[in-house]
């Protein structure tokens, strides 16, 4: 990529040549639609073979009992019409029983569509059929590596021991008939951060801190088990309703989660794969991966309180090595700088604190950034009215979502 910026999109994971494996799109019929048509191709071949089977037995008899030249065209003729006018009717039931996504059954679940993907498979909107409970469905999809499995099933196993309710909850995990792997979480309304402001732009201080804290709280509970999720980006902070209290943060994908001091982490990709979103990498995710910690993870929450103060990241760049290059070397423009309003100077040094290269110069635990977020002058000035004030032209930072994104286009990236 030469002249042309470098978007989020690619700028995902799945960019790096060492990070996910870039899984490419699936259609849900293709792994599906084969499994769905089994019993109707058995029972197709049962009606056309054993007729035929029984005609060709009968053969040498019926020769015997009838004689005549027309007698045996009007044979042979049987033997041609009748697999056809089966294959035109069941060809028929067909056109008058189209697959919808509706009907596809995966063990208890049954899917509707398809409503996002990640680097490790993709999520479809679905129902558990006897609860009759909405769910997200994580599909592993695009292969079969015994790689690929550890990692998909490490995810949902390390989703599965969170609690904190600004993580998303997992319900589910299986495998399918077929092999296919997958696992069921809740399914949530509203947007991604990423969505929010590419929709409303930069966000107002006071629901800044509102959601910096929440994410503080659902990384809080990861590090103190000796987790590191990795990969905090705006798509991975999601912003929902949840028993009518609005602007709920839900943490997302855990698919690139380590543990402190755990080299088994590193079995699948390697100890110097760079694994992340290069718009959000801490440094020393690039220079050592290896050896991150916690610390990792606030840089995370710098960079995407600076992307919703200021409607963009703390660095870009025209290739991926300037861009990684920024995250090494560079001081980012102060907020106040890009922001579209005024800016308190206590959430600012804040969030550039967070956003320093070297470990030890940023706040050394999340609960240490949550005690300066509440201490910040316009913590509090975030209301519940404010958050459930719904969406217009007049008030583009009410609801956690807008139109395009309602309860019933929910997305999860991952």
């Amino acid at each position: 990529m030469s002249a042309a910026m470098l978007s989020e999109t690619d700028l995902s994971p799945r960019a790096l040549p060492s990070s996910r494996s870039g899984l490419g799109s699936v259609p849900l019929s293709s792994f599906l639609e084969p499994r769905f048509h089994q019993d109707r191709f058995a029972a197709f071949g049962q009606i056309i073979v054993w007729p035929l089977a029984l005609l060709l037995i009968l053969e040498g008899p019926i020769d015997g009992l009838l004689e005549g030249d027309g007698v045996r065209f009007l044979r042979h003729g049987f033997y041609v019409t009748v697999p056809l006018i089966l294959l035109v009717i069941w060809c028929v039931s067909r056109r008058r029983q189209p697959l919808t996504q509706s009907t596809l059954e995966l063990g208890p679940y049954t899917l509707e569509r398809k409503i996002g993907e990640g680097g490790m498979g993709q999520i479809y909107r679905g129902w558990h059929t006897t609860l009759r409970r909405p769910v997200a469905i994580k599909v592993l999809t695009g292969t079969d590596s015994e790689a690929a499995v550890r990692r998909f099933e490490r995810e949902v196993l390390v989703t599965a021991r969170l609690t904190h309710p600004n993580t998303i909850s997992v319900y589910d995990y299986g495998r399918t008939s077929d092999g296919r792997f997958y696992y069921a979480m809740e399914l949530l309304d509203g947007t991604t951060l990423q969505q929010l402001v590419a929709q409303a732009g930069p966000q107002p201080s006071g629901r800044v801190i509102h959601i910096l804290l929440q994410l503080c709280g659902a990384l809080r509970e990861a590090h103190d088990i000796g987790l590191i999720h990795c990969d905090i980006t705006p798509s991975n902070v999601h912003l929902c309703s949840r028993g009518g209290v609005f602007d709920v943060v839900k943490v997302l994908d855990f698919g690139l989660v380590r543990e402190c001091g755990n080299a088994a982490d590193f079995t699948v990709s390697g100890p110097d794969a760079v694994m992340g979103t290069p718009l959000y990498l801490s440094p020393e995710a690039i220079l050592a991966p290896a050896s991150i910690d916690a610390r990792a993870d606030i840089y995370g929450i710098g960079a995407v309180g600076y992307f919703l103060l200021c409607g963009s990241a703390p660095f870009s760049g025209a290739s991926l090595t300037e861009l990684l290059g920024h995250h090494l070397h560079s001081t980012p423009v102060a907020p106040s700088e890009r922001a579209t309003e005024p800016l308190a100077k206590d959430l600012e040094r804040l969030v550039l604190r967070c956003l320093a290269k070297a470990p030890a110069a940023r706040p050394q635990t999340v609960q240490a950034v949550a005690d300066e977020l509440r201490r910040c002058r316009d913590a509090g000035t975030w209301s519940e009215a404010i958050a459930s004030r719904p969406p217009g032209p007049c008030s583009p930072c009410g609801r956690g979502w807008t139109s395009s994104s309602a309860p019933d286009s929910a997305r999860l990236p991952l």
